[in-house]
């Protein structure tokens, strides 16, 4: 889905899957999963997971994930 915006519906639900899978093995608020994707960025071993299926999708990761947080601010 990275051929898409990171706000598209597609990506959106992608991430949303995302959150709720890595939920099924410890609670991970919206601060954490924050967290979670800087350090999809800023740790080599992170980022090198992601950049094995794709050159840039750490940071398409992280931007999406940046931006499903912040729709739920407050929650």
């Amino acid at each position: 889905a990275m051929d898409k915006p990171i706000d598209s519906a597609e990506v959106q639900e992608l991430i949303d899957q995302h959150h709720k899978g890595i939920e099924f093995f410890y609670k991970c608020s919206y601060e954490m999963y924050r967290g979670l994707a800087q350090m999809y960025i800023n740790d080599p071993r992170y980022g090198a997971y992601y950049e094995k299926f794709r050159p840039g999708l750490a940071k398409f990761v992280h931007d999406a994930i940046i931006y499903h947080c912040d729709q739920h601010k407050g929650k």
